[in-house]
């Protein structure tokens, strides 16, 4: 397993925890994130968001930022 901020791009994930308090899992549970999910890294740059899509429910594009990336784990598909 790896955090989603260390995870390679472009590659099917599935979150399997998310390591944060309950205000932040709640923030990315009001995003459409959640544990099981399976997701897409598209784009990761030294500077700015994470960019994401969200195979399971289906959601084009998600932004989050790096602190929030570093809280969930996944491993690949």
């Amino acid at each position: 397993m790896s955090t989603l901020l260390d995870a390679p791009d472009n590659i099917v994930l599935k979150i399997k925890e998310i390591i944060a308090g309950s205000t932040a899992k709640i923030k990315l549970s009001n995003l459409g994130l959640n544990i099981g999910d399976y997701v897409i890294k598209v784009r990761s740059k030294k500077s700015g968001p994470v960019l994401l899509h969200n195979e399971t429910n289906s959601i084009s594009k998600l932004a989050i930022g790096k602190g929030l990336a570093e809280k969930i784990l996944v491993e690949l598909k």
